[in-house]
C-alpha cells in the first residue's frame, strides 16, 4: 500500500493494483489511510498485508514480511487460517506485515517466534 507514491519505483516491475492504483481511484492510497486511522486510533490491531490472494489449497509455508516490498501470491485459505491463529498471539498485537506463501519453507509450529521477528 506504500508502494504507488515511492520515488524511483519501476512501475513495469509492480502488480496490477500498484502499477494501476490512479485509473483504480487511489484503492492503495485509500488503503494505507485505512490503516494509518486505525494505528492512530489507540484499539489494538493487527494490519495482515496479503500478496495475491489464491483460490489454491491451504496449508503453505509462509514468509512474513515488512515494508511492503515483497512480490508473490498465496491462498485466501492461508489467510484465513492465519487470522484465526493470530487471534491467540499476544505477539501479534499492534503489528503491520506482508506475507506470501514460501515454497521451500515449513509451517509454522512455533508462531510466537515467526512474530518476535517483526517490529
Amino acid at each position: 500500500v506504500t508502494r504507488p507514491g515511492r520515488p524511483g519505483i519501476n512501475l513495469e516491475e509492480e502488480p496490477p493494483a500498484v502499477r494501476m492504483n490512479d485509473q483504480l481511484g487511489g484503492i492503495l492510497t485509500w488503503k494505507l489511510r485505512g490503516e494509518d486511522a486505525l494505528r492512530e486510533s489507540g484499539v489494538p490491531y493487527t494490519i495482515i498485508r496479503p500478496c495475491a490472494l489464491t483460490e489454491e489449497p491451504g496449508d503453505q509455508a509462509l514468509v512474513f514480511e515488512q515494508g511492503d516490498n515483497i512480490r508473490g501470491k498465496v491462498s485466501r485459505e492461508d489467510v484465513a487460517q492465519l487470522c484465526i491463529e493470530l487471534l491467540e498471539q499476544p505477539q501479534a498485537c499492534n503489528l503491520t506485515f506482508e506475507v506470501k506463501e514460501d515454497s521451500n519453507g515449513s509451517l509454522p509450529t512455533d508462531w510466537g517466534n515467526r512474530l518476535a521477528q517483526l517490529k
